[in-house]
């Protein structure tokens, strides 16, 4: 398409595009092991988190077992409660639509 445009030869252009590009190829490496470091840190980062994320939540469950035991007249009334507030919630969306 440059060579239609511009009526130079293919080679001519190619030079003249490697002249242009050659000068940013030493950044183009150090900005290519910058991201990949990067996205290193950045998955190494997401992993921790999820590690974390499924302890506590491991956690919250023991702490909830361990409660519903200890206090099961209390937990179905906290479930019972939460159904109810949930269903209301769901009625009162269906209902402005």
């Amino acid at each position: 398409m440059i060579q239609r445009r511009t009526g130079e030869a293919k080679n001519a252009i190619e030079n003249q595009l490697e002249e242009m590009i050659s000068p940013g190829r030493p950044y183009q490496k150090q900005v290519g092991k910058h991201f990949s470091g990067a996205a290193s840190q950045a998955g190494e980062a997401c992993e921790e988190g999820y590690d974390l994320a499924v302890q506590k939540l491991a956690d919250g469950y023991k702490l909830a077992a361990r409660y519903a035991k200890e206090n099961p007249g209390a937990a179905v009334a906290i479930l019972f409660g939460s159904g109810l507030l949930a269903g209301l919630g769901v009625a009162m969306l269906m209902r402005r639509r």
